[in-house]
Order: C-alpha cells, then structure tokens, then sequence
C-alpha cells in the first residue's frame, strides 16, 4: 500500500469509529451508533452511484454540531435563499481545488477519544474536521455562507461519513478528505443521509 492508500484509509477509519449521527424529530431524538470495528479497512473501490437515504423531513443538526455553533455563531448563521448557490466560475473552481487539497494535506487523520466533537481548523482530527475547516476557509475567500452545507453520508461499505457540499446552478459539488478531486454526487461512492440546508442548524 502506498502512502496516499494508506492516509485514505486512515482518513475513512477515523470517521468510522467516531462518528455517530444525532438528529431531532418534533423533539422525539434518534440516534444511531457506528460501529468501530475498521483494523482491516482498506481504500475504497468507487461505484460511481448516486443514492439517497430516504428523507423523513426537517431535522435538527447533529448534536455535536449545535455545540460547535454555540462556540462559533459567526460561522452558523442562517443564509439567504437568494445565495443558496453559487456559480463556479473558473477562478472559484480554482479556490475550492486549492481549498479542498490544503485542508486535506494539513490536518492528520485522528478519532475523537472523548465522545464527538467538531472542530474547525485542528491540527488533526476526523472527516467533520475536515468539511468545518474548509467551509470556514471558503466562507473567508467570499463564498456565500448558505451555498457551503455539511452532509452526513455512507460510503458504499455503509460506513459513516461526512463531506462539505458546494450548492452550484449546475449540480452539488463533493468536498471530501479522502480525495483531492471534486466530483458531483454521481461520482462518487456516497449515499446522503441528511444535509444541512441555508440555514446550519436546520438538516433535511
């Protein structure tokens, strides 16, 4: 296995074992643990598919991201309908690319060994870390906050997972940790389960 193999499949273990996913139905909580069992895990064979979890309406931010928002309002503010996207034009395409691979370069890998916690800019930690720092640095760049939504998913091995999205007129862009590509959902290997919407505290 090569390096980048390798920090793949470190990045992926790190989401599997610490990432639990806490939503909100009409003040009825639900959650569901990820198990951790990921010694033998191994880089991602992509099928290219595009799949979507059944949606069961509004939904309440994770947990860990609602305490995230209390310690960082300034990067949770409710967005305006009218910026819910933006155009990629080739100098914003450039700055997600710059983005995306700077982030995935500068943290390492590392579980949460104390419960779920989100963090922007670490100097290590998981696949939420990751998507909060690039949000936060594309926010800094001009992107408009409500275009920048953080997405919980499965990978095609039904591990947990979480990846920023760029709402653009032509389609979702995928920022995710394990690769430096940035791809539409159809290229990928990834299932939605929930995603914040303009407003960050707000999941559907």
């Amino acid at each position: 296995m090569n390096w980048r193999a390798a920090f793949i499949s470190m990045s992926l273990s790190v989401c599997w074992a610490g990432l639990s996913f806490n939503y909100a139905y009409a003040g009825d909580i639900q959650t569901s643990s990820i198990s951790s069992k990921v010694s033998n895990a191994k880089p991602l064979a992509y099928k290219w598919q595009v799949k979507r979890k059944p949606s069961k309406g509004s939904a309440a931010a994770p947990l860990a991201y609602q305490l995230y928002c209390l310690q960082n309002a300034a990067d949770c503010r409710n967005g305006k309908a009218k910026s819910a996207s933006v155009q990629l034009t080739s100098s914003r395409m450039s700055q997600l690319r710059a983005i995306n691979a700077q982030v995935n370069r500068s943290i390492r890998p590392r579980n949460d060994r104390k419960g779920d916690r989100w963090v922007a800019n670490p100097t290590s930690g998981d696949c939420e870390d990751y998507a909060l720092t690039k949000r936060k640095h594309l926010i800094r760049l001009g992107f408009p906050q409500s275009a920048l939504r953080i997405a919980v998913v499965r990978t095609s091995r039904g591990e947990g997972h979480a990846v920023l999205v760029v709402k653009t007129p032509n389609g979702d862009r995928i920022l995710d940790n394990r690769t430096n590509s940035i791809r539409g959902w159809g290229q990928t290997d990834l299932t939605l389960v929930k995603m914040a919407s303009a407003n960050p505290l707000r999941w559907e």
